[in-house]
């Protein structure tokens, strides 16, 4: 019975459930001044950002810990951090991209003028900022 079960095996452990409401929390932020696609989008950037981020930065140490020019096995996880960083950077790339064409696609709807965003950024600051550049842009 579901009752049985540890309330952990169902959510996750403590540390899972932060970083799910971290993002929710965020998500939920950049919705309402993006909307809730561009939002998701920006969402998937930042995962991405980090996750490549954290497979870079763990490239050194696992040169130090695997001593590459002792085993094959070695150089092969540390290519392969490397290589996989360098993909997920690649994918937040474009998640970039679609995340400032659906952001200015949603402004441009709501504000009944073209709106171009280009060049985004993860910071929910840097969105804010850029929207009241385009507000002030736009005038009185």
């Amino acid at each position: 019975m579901i009752g049985d079960l540890d309330q952990r095996a169902l959510f996750g452990t403590r540390r899972d459930v932060l970083v799910t409401n971290f993002f929710a929390t965020y998500r939920a932020s950049l919705a309402e001044l993006i909307g809730k696609e561009a939002a998701g989008v920006g969402t998937s950037y930042y995962k991405w950002t980090v996750v490549g981020l954290l497979l870079i930065a763990s490239a050194t140490p696992l040169a130090l810990v695997a001593n590459p020019g002792g085993s094959g096995l070695g150089l092969a996880l540390i290519l392969l951090a490397t290589c996989l960083g360098i993909l997920c950077g690649v994918r937040a790339v474009m998640l970039s991209a679609r995340c400032g064409i659906l952001g200015s696609a949603y402004l441009t709807d709501q504000w009944r003028r073209p709106v171009r965003v280009a060049g985004v950024r993860i910071s929910l600051r840097w969105w804010r900022w850029r929207i009241q550049q385009e507000r002030e842009r736009m005038g009185p």
